[in-house]
């Protein structure tokens, strides 16, 4: 965990209290880029870092297939965008693309 660029929670929360998890991973491993915390009401709240430290939240959509993104997946997205040079308040929404 040190040394993680990406954290994910197991146990589902209540999204106040997934998002006040999300802010305690950042907080306590400052070389982390992104944290995912699964809620119990929607799927996942995930927050990522900016150059400054600030935490931006990205919500997942389910997109059409009413499937659950899983938030290692949105976590994964979240992280690869950041570091392609994404800006963390550009991304709002993370949504799975159909498959063809």
């Amino acid at each position: 965990m040190e040394h993680a660029d990406v954290l994910v929670s197991r146990l589902p929360l209540p999204p106040e209290s997934a998002h006040r998890r999300v802010h305690e991973l950042l907080a306590g491993h400052p070389g982390c880029l992104a944290a995912a915390v699964p809620d119990t009401a929607t799927t996942c709240v995930v927050g990522v870092r900016d150059r400054t430290g600030a935490v931006s939240f990205v919500r997942p959509d389910r997109g059409g297939s009413g499937a659950a993104l899983s938030p290692h997946a949105v976590g994964s997205v979240v992280h690869a965008w950041a570091v392609s040079g994404g800006s963390p308040r550009a991304l709002r929404s993370v949504a799975p693309m159909p498959r063809r």
